[in-house]
């Protein structure tokens, strides 16, 4: 009964929606905030995703929640926090389909990886490159000219107005 009105919530009308876009957002923000203040965050996705249905502010939850949850220590936080922007979507594809492609994109995923790595190192060899000198070379070939000589005229030229 109660998934009935959690649904029933959201085909309501309420007094939220009748306000502009900026304070719909902001009342989503306050929302995520309370959440994370009370230390639920970690198990409130569902709750965060029926507000920001609620509402009709879908599209600027990933903003509110980046701005809620990460600061100045965002490479801390964005580990903590990775499970509220890593979900598969089912939007697009099945879940089965996501990870099968997240497990054949693994390799690829991991060579870029590296290749970050290896890019610091590559640019020393830029530097040496840069050093090389190239020496160019006044002696072409250059080769001839024919002159097209052009078949003699005949008069085998039809005139137009005499047809």
């Amino acid at each position: 009964m109660e998934e009935i009105s959690d649904h029933a919530k959201n085909l309501t009308l309420s007094d939220d929606l009748e306000r502009p876009v900026e304070d719909r957002v902001n009342m989503l923000f306050d929302y995520v905030k309370k959440k994370k203040v009370e230390g639920v965050i970690d198990s409130s996705d569902k709750d965060i995703l029926a507000e920001a249905e609620r509402l009709d502010v879908k599209a600027m939850g990933p903003l509110v929640l980046s701005e809620v949850l990460f600061d100045d220590k965002i490479r801390e936080q964005i580990k903590k926090y990775r499970r509220h922007f890593l979900r598969p979507s089912k939007k697009y594809v099945s879940k089965e389909l996501a990870k099968d492609i997240r497990t054949k994109a693994e390799p690829f995923i991991k060579w870029l990886k590296e290749a970050e790595e290896e890019s610091s190192g590559e640019e020393e060899e830029e530097e040496e490159d840069e050093n090389i000198e190239v020496v160019y070379s006044k002696t072409v070939s250059v080769p001839k000219v024919e002159a097209v000589k052009s078949p003699a005229e005949k008069d085998d030229d039809i005139d137009i107005d005499a047809i």
